[in-house]
């Protein structure tokens, strides 16, 4: 089985339940999109259904007994679906979970133990200004290049690389190291939403790059 995350919401259901195809899905409705359990021969032609009401994330196939987890990666491709522009033809994105960049390194690692990881390296940045964990992520994001990290900012260079220095300072970390921000990479990703599990596609969006 795999499960949908539609931002169509009863649209999408309405969509699902129409079609002789429904009748071998389950729907999970929900405040802000609904889910639907889906057997995994029959994905894509339920996607194709749910994405003319609107976006549509897909869990990789699972199990019934690992519902909790192909919910949240369902949840996951939504959030990354609901921020790309499908084309005239196909006006509601779709992602697979499966293609969100990074989820391979991400999914092998512990929830709990990333996330202490994670909060821990962050924990000095947040504690002398919140706002330097945002330029760090625009920093790593843009592979270390600093003028094109502060264009996605919308500051001066000068003021990304101040903000970096103090960064490095405060983090104990040589930043032009790419061991260093892959590792810091690693951290802004699992801490990308506070509300979601590891592997949120914050950091890595599919698709081109937004800075260059």
């Amino acid at each position: 089985m795999r499960v949908l995350a539609c931002a169509g919401g009863a649209d999408a259901l309405e969509a699902v339940e129409g079609d002789p195809a429904g009748e071998r899905c389950l729907p999970l409705p929900g405040p802000d999109r609904c889910a639907v359990i889906v057997p995994d021969a029959l994905s894509e032609h339920v996607i194709g259904l749910a994405r003319a009401s609107g976006a549509v994330g897909a869990s990789d196939p699972s199990g019934i007994e690992a519902l909790d987890e192909a919910l949240r990666q369902a949840d996951e491709a939504l959030a990354a679906a609901r921020r790309l522009r499908a084309g005239r033809d196909r006006p509601h994105a779709v992602v697979r979970h499966a293609d969100l960049p990074g989820q391979g390194l991400l999914g092998l690692m512990d929830p709990g133990a990333a996330r202490g990881f994670a909060d821990a390296l962050l924990a000095p940045l947040r504690a002398e200004d919140p706002a330097l964990v945002g330029s760090l992520r625009a920093y790593v994001m843009a592979n270390g290049q600093g003028e094109a990290a502060a264009r996605a900012l919308g500051v001066h260079r000068h003021t990304l690389r101040a903000r970096m220095r103090k960064a490095a300072r405060l983090l104990g970390r040589d930043l032009d190291d790419p061991a260093v921000r892959a590792e810091l990479w690693i951290a802004l990703s699992v801490t990308a939403n506070d509300e979601d599990a590891i592997g949120q596609p914050g950091d890595s969006h599919p698709g081109p790059p937004g800075i260059a």
